[in-house]
């Protein structure tokens, strides 16, 4: 399991929660991934519709439990007029995304007040996460290399 990390901040002018995630520390992180995709394990979380790359969930679920939510709920009862943006690369970019639906499907934000960027986003999840997703966080905008690898053949499996 990844010890991954979070930051929530401020952006008063903007009116706006940021919370980022960071990338992938280390080949340990990124050959759990490997193994994943190659085994195509898959596992649902009760944050996002669809499942995930069992790696993905299993790292998210318990750092959203940790406090996460928690803070971010506190936060926007704090600021209730402000939006949240989630922003994220690599691995950081897979949780921004499943982040920034558990801030909707938790009851948190509203699908209008989230946005998010991830640049360098691995594949996440299966086709009806990515549906979802979109569905329920329309402001997102996912930037990628048309050269890096990763972004694309992770998950892109027909029967997920």
């Amino acid at each position: 399991m990844a010890t991954c990390y979070a930051y929530l901040a401020l952006a008063h002018n903007e009116k706006a929660i940021s919370l980022t995630f960071r990338q992938a520390q280390g080949t340990d992180q990124m050959g759990f991934i490997e193994t994943d995709c190659k085994t195509r394990k898959t596992k649902a979380s009760k944050y996002v519709d669809g499942k995930l790359l069992e790696y993905f969930a299993e790292s998210f679920d318990p750092l959203w439990e940790s406090g996460l939510e928690e803070n971010l709920r506190k936060l926007k009862k704090q600021y209730p007029k402000y939006e949240l943006w989630v922003f994220g690369h690599s691995l950081g970019g897979v949780f921004a995304s499943i982040g920034s639906f558990a801030a909707y499907k938790t009851k948190i934000f509203e699908s209008d007040e989230i946005k998010c960027i991830t640049m360098g986003q691995l594949r996440t999840g299966t086709l009806e996460y990515a549906q979802s997703h979109d569905k329920y966080v329309p402001n997102t905008y996912r930037i990628i290399h048309a050269t890096d690898l990763a972004t694309d053949v992770l998950l892109k499996i027909p029967y997920l």
